[in-house]
């Protein structure tokens, strides 16, 4: 008897392990292309004082993200098919993606005040017919002092991280 309930337990820890971890956000639109992007920091073109240190900011950077649009319209939005990722969201008009996602509050240790990160990828699709056959572009970070707190910031805001070549491959 202690056995069967030993495994009615364990099953039902299980289960709360699968129900408690949160699905990604629906994207909205028609998915069209799942792709791998990725790019090194680009220091030239980062203006954050703190872009160059591995501690606080990523040196390379590699998602796989799937493209969505409106095939009647022009929003289209990159998703990030894991838990808790929240759409970039914007226009695709042609073949010139631009698509973004804003992120409150974040802390950066070396600014000591909470900041707001609009992330932007912006670039061309390349198509072959209506197939997604790759993307090139840049990845941009503009960091801003939170509006909300008035909390002095210990680095110069606002400022840029870049991310180019950034690029996504089938």
């Amino acid at each position: 008897m202690r056995s069967i309930l030993a495994a009615a337990l364990a099953l039902a820890l299980a289960g709360c392990t699968v129900y408690s971890s949160p699905k990604p956000v629906a994207c909205p639109g028609t998915l069209v292309a799942t792709l791998r992007f990725s790019s090194p920091i680009d220091l030239p073109g980062s203006t954050c004082a703190f872009a160059g240190d591995s501690n606080v900011t990523k040196q390379q950077v590699g998602f796989t993200g799937e493209i969505f649009w409106d095939p009647s319209g022009t929003d289209a939005a990159i998703c990030i098919p894991e838990p808790h990722a929240v759409p970039h969201v914007g226009t695709l008009t042609g073949d010139q993606l631009n698509v973004t996602f804003v992120n409150l509050g974040t802390a950066i240790p070396t600014c000591s005040c909470p900041v707001v990160i609009t992330e932007t990828i912006a670039g061309t699709l390349q198509l072959q017919g209506t197939e997604v056959t790759g993307f090139t572009g840049t990845m941009i970070d503009q960091v801003d002092a939170d509006p909300d707190v008035s909390t002095p910031c210990g680095c110069v805001l606002p400022c840029v991280i870049s991310y180019a070549p950034f690029t996504g491959t089938p």
